[in-house]
Order: C-alpha cells, then sequence, then structure tokens
C-alpha cells in the first residue's frame, strides 16, 4: 500500500525500464518522481553508536547524521511513537507516519531549520553500526549467479537454494571480521540486502 505523500503527487511516475523496453508497459519498474520542493526524495537511514550509546538517524546531504528521535522531537512534535522509538526497526515499522516524517525532517533541514544542540553528529563522531542490527530473521539466497557457482565447481540450481543466518553475525561497515580458528581467510562478496 502507497503511503498517502506519493497519492500527493498527483500520479506523476517516472519508468525504469529494461534496455529492450521501449517504455512503459508490465515490465517496468515505477518509482516516485523527484520533485522540485523536495518531497519523496530517496533517504538514507543508519544505526550508529555514540559514546558507546546506540541510536539511528537519517544521513544528511553533507554525510552528517541527525538523530530521528531528537529531530522528530525537536522539529516536527509528532506522536511519542516516533520519539520514543529505540531502533530503526521500531521506526521503519511504523510505515507511512515515520518515511513522511523522515522526508520532512529532511525538507526542513536543507531550509535552514535548526534542530537541539546534539543532534547532529559528523561521520568522525560516531561508529556506524549494522543498519538493522536486530532483524526478526535474515534469510539468504546461495549460488544465486552464475560466476559464483561455476567458481564453485556446482551445477546451476533449479530452484533457490534458501539459507539463514544468525543475527549476531551482524558488523558494521567498519568493524573487525572476526575469523573462527578454522578459518584462513576471508571470502568478500558484494551483497544486495532488503528489508522487509
Amino acid at each position: 500500500q502507497r503511503p498517502s505523500s506519493l497519492e500527493q503527487l498527483e500520479g506523476q511516475w517516472d519508468y525504469l525500464s529494461r534496455p529492450d523496453d521501449p517504455g512503459p508497459g508490465s515490465d517496468c519498474i515505477r518509482r516516485p518522481r523527484v520533485v522540485t520542493h523536495g518531497y519523496w526524495r530517496p533517504l538514507k537511514f543508519c544505526s550508529f553508536s555514540h559514546r558507546d550509546r546506540a541510536r539511528f538517524g537519517l544521513v544528511l546531504p553533507d554525510d552528517s547524521i541527525v538523530d530521528l528521535p531528537q529531530a522528530v522531537q525537536s522539529l516536527l512534535g509528532k506522536p511519542d511513537s516516533l520519539v520514543g522509538s529505540p531502533d530503526l526497526k521500531s521506526w521503519l515499522s511504523q510505515g507511512a507516519v515515520a518515511m513522511e516524517s523522515a522526508q520532512e525532517i529532511l525538507r526542513l533541514l536543507e531550509g535552514g531549520a535548526k534542530v537541539d544542540s546534539g543532534a547532529v553528529y559528523e561521520k568522525d563522531q560516531v561508529r556506524l553500526l549494522a543498519p538493522i542490527p536486530n532483524p526478526g530473521k535474515i534469510i539468504a539466497i546461495g549460488l544465486n549467479y552464475r560466476d559464483h557457482a561455476e567458481e564453485q565447481n556446482v551445477p546451476l540450481p533449479k530452484s533457490p537454494l534458501i539459507f539463514a543466518k544468525f543475527p549476531s553475525s551482524l558488523i558494521g561497515p567498519d568493524d573487525e571480521i572476526r575469523l573462527p580458528e578454522i578459518s584462513q581467510k576471508v571470502d568478500p562478496e558484494a551483497e544486495l540486502c532488503v528489508v522487509m
């Protein structure tokens, strides 16, 4: 279900289509058009630690980070459910009201609004954590591209190979990778993650 903000864009859509697709059609991906007044722009969320306290926020265009619960309280006066969100998963679970509030915070800050002192951090002041440090589950797909299967000398699977990972395996982008004693090296991979 689309948030009400998207409906306010009066049905304006851009279409992303495959190279062989001449235009809008059933195989196109729809995305909201970025409009000049700043609504419904792509947002970058993060979880971080400051002075050993876990927080979460919105990454601003200058790469600084605004603490979202503090910004909501300072700029919007929104419901306690947002101000009291203990983590990013809880914030995002509130759906449209959380996304619209983040959009409005970004718009206000870019327009020159000020938040309470201590609500904005430079990246060198914080330690980035895994974006969602406490997922309910992590479901992964194995051998999901041809080169990896060929590298392992195994046939391409006829159906997806699904496996799970433990939340304790998550680390932040700058954290050390700790190898078990039986391991000799890490195997770097690029991953695509979808948060639901």
